[in-house]
């Protein structure tokens, strides 16, 4: 999450474009997945609408004002938790009893934000 904050603060409009572009690929892996794996996918991408159309990231917060831990400490762990599931462990091969179409989608969102930061710095 540090990096979409780093992207908006070097670059607001091409955050803005990234989190569009990565809404519409997260929405048409959700359109190909089914369950939970739809329904997680479905939710990130309109997360990721969102902060496209505001700017901002205030779409991956809590609805609920966030007492402890600051104003968007859950919502950034919350992806962050996702990230790294989805990132970090390529070790294990398929993606096992679901789960997979979010690790892959949230792998190539990651990757997406490293060349977007590439070419933004």
């Amino acid at each position: 999450m540090g990096q979409l904050q780093q992207l908006q603060q070097q670059d607001p409009a091409k955050f803005k474009q990234f989190m569009s572009d990565e809404a519409a690929k997260l929405k048409d892996a959700a359109s190909k997945a089914t369950g939970e794996d739809a329904k997680r996918l479905s939710s990130l991408a309109d997360k990721f609408s969102q902060a496209a159309s505001s700017g901002d990231l205030s779409a991956f917060q809590p609805n609920r004002a966030a007492g402890q831990g600051g104003t968007n400490a859950s919502g950034v762990q919350a992806y962050q938790q996702a990230q790294a599931q989805g990132h970090h462990h390529h070790h294990h091969g398929g993606g096992g009893g679901g789960g997979g179409a979010v690790q892959q989608a949230l792998s190539s969102v990651s990757s997406d934000l490293a060349s977007a930061l590439g070419s933004a710095a």
